[in-house]
């Protein structure tokens, strides 16, 4: 804010808001007061009213004075004045743009965001390429999905733990376990975020994490400014360098690539992108889907959902057997969503060599239902490649031992390319 004016002129108040609207309004004409007014005491005058700003969307940043010594500011004046420029800066941010879509515009504010971003990026690599000559310690990730696993990770060599829990299991004691072991804590958000369903990410903001594991666009809208740092799921869906750079730009440190990608496209991808900024899961269950049925209330209980059925998912755990004889895991979310997790999980650790050569640094392992007996054999192993302590084809197979149904390669391994069978005109 700036507040201006002269002795027998109209005091004058202008609002800069941060997306560079402003607004000017004026008020009462500016008379004198008998006695000169000290800066500190004129600044603590006019500062306590103009920053009464809790009623609106805005808070005050910084504040201006350019006035004579001896004005006279009566406080109802300063409050008609805060209260007509805030209502003037709403009204003119509001104001309805007429739009003029097309392919081609739209193509041109791609375009135009693209090079900013790339501008940016380019500006940022260079700032902190002096920084960066050594070889980055490479950053290993675990994500739990249950509160006992974590004891099972102490004085291993990782240095974060993200949680992803059943629905009902609070999160604030595992939280400081974590932290009691040494390692960064952070919190996964739910797949699926509908518009009123912010009760889960009130509870991030609450327990304030070392970092968020963000995994839709609304909830990386909801903790953009919260402070938490933020590092982007696969579910997000970046399989190009401009989604990559698009959200990168909206405040994620890091991003896991979408798994639509195999290895082919995924160090093309690498090829256009920053690697320090990619995380990559080299273990991990895939989800088959996401459900609004609960299979849980419907196949242990009489109830549908959540109260009838009295949180039947908190004591029990359901798996489905397919036609082949393997198990599948079922899990829900603090939103009563169930999620069916395939049985065999897949293992990138092949690839981990060409990673580390392109700059990747960051690398997750996601446990599902696994006892801590398991989870603490399986993360050793993992760990013990990544460091450079076991060489790939040994960590592979010790890993499949680990596993009821071995490992799958998955997506990353799949080699099918696309073919246009269209066929073309005379």
């Amino acid at each position: 804010m700036t507040l201006e004016g002269k002795i027998g002129e109209p005091l004058k108040l202008t609002i800069l808001a941060s997306d560079n609207c402003a607004v000017t309004v004026e008020g009462a004409i500016l008379e004198a007061s008998r006695n000169e007014v000290a800066p500190d005491v004129l600044q603590a005058i006019v500062k306590k009213e103009l920053s009464a700003l809790s009623a609106t969307a805005y808070a005050l940043d910084k504040l201006e004075i350019k006035l004579p010594q001896n004005a006279f500011l009566p406080s109802k004046v300063l409050r008609t004045l805060r209260q007509e420029a805030v209502q003037a800066l709403d009204e003119k941010r509001l104001q309805w743009k007429e739009l003029a879509p097309s392919a081609e515009n739209g193509r041109r504010a791609f375009l135009h965001s693209i090079v900013k971003i790339a501008s940016k990026s380019n500006s940022d690599n260079a700032a902190i390429a002096t920084e960066n000559r050594a070889t980055p310690r490479r950053t290993i990730t675990v994500l739990v999905r249950r509160p006992e696993q974590i004891d099972a990770l102490q004085g291993l060599d990782i240095d974060k733990v993200v949680m992803d829990f059943d629905w009902g299991v609070k999160y604030d004691e595992p939280l400081e376990r974590i932290h009691k072991l040494g390692f960064e804590a952070g919190i996964a958000t739910l797949r699926i975020h509908k518009p009123g369903e912010n009760h889960y990410i009130k509870q991030i903001l609450t327990l304030m994490p070392e970092f968020a594991l963000v995994r839709n666009l609304g909830s990386l809208a909801l903790l953009k400014d919260s402070g938490i740092p933020m590092v982007g799921d696969y579910s997000l869906n970046a399989t190009n360098s401009a989604t990559y750079d698009w959200l990168l730009a909206q405040g994620l440190e890091k991003l896991h690539p979408s798994w639509d990608l195999n290895s082919t496209q995924l160090f093309d991808l690498l090829k256009n992108i920053d690697g320090s900024k990619l995380e990559l899961a080299l273990h991990q269950y895939m989800p088959a889907f996401h459900s609004e049925y609960c299979a849980f209330a419907r196949a242990l209980t009489t109830g549908r959902r959540f109260p009838e059925c009295k949180k039947i998912c908190t004591q029990h755990k359901v798996e489905i057997l397919d036609h082949k004889g393997e198990r599948h895991f079922l899990q829900s979310d603090a939103e009563c969503r169930n999620t069916l997790f395939v049985g065999k999980p897949q293992s990138a650790l092949k690839l981990l060599p060409r990673l580390i050569a392109q700059n990747v640094s960051s690398y997750r392992l996601e446990l599902l239902d696994e006892e801590p007996e398991s989870v603490r054999r399986k993360i050793d192993i993992y760990t013990q490649a990544i460091r450079g302590k076991l060489d790939i084809d040994t960590a592979i197979s010790k890993a499949g031992v680990e596993e009821k149904y071995g490992l799958s390669e998955g997506q990353l391994f799949n080699q099918s390319v696309w073919q246009d069978r269209k066929k073309g005109c005379d």
